[in-house]
């Protein structure tokens, strides 16, 4: 899928913010972070896996983007797992599973009425 830019995706948004942690095996949190997308940026929303060694990981916000967004909402929170292979030696074998605890927000353009 062609993302483009989240001002031809998403013409309605003036920009989306994530804050985000990553939890490790044992649920203890780290490298907390923030990003912000603007319209000119990519519509393609993935953070990397924390793990250096996971092969074919990472954490996909798209479709929550995209719910968000459609609906009108200004905020979602949750956590997403890390379904990549924990290193190349346990490929097919051994899932990743490091979490992300994330709280997206969303800024939409005021409408030139005002409103």
């Amino acid at each position: 899928m062609a993302y483009g830019a989240i001002g031809k995706r998403w013409p309605m948004v003036e920009q989306l913010t994530l804050e985000f942690h990553y939890l490790d095996d044992n649920f203890r949190e780290f490298a907390k972070a923030t990003l912000a997308w603007y319209p000119e940026h990519s519509a393609f929303l993935e953070i990397p896996c924390r793990e250096r060694e996971c092969v074919n990981g990472g954490f996909d916000l798209n479709d929550i983007a995209a719910k968000m967004i459609r609906q009108g909402e200004m905020e979602s929170a949750g956590s997403l797992t890390c379904m990549g292979w924990q290193d190349r030696e346990r490929i097919g074998k051994h899932r990743c599973l490091y979490k992300l605890k994330y709280t997206l927000h969303c800024e939409f353009q005021e409408d030139e009425s005002g409103g």
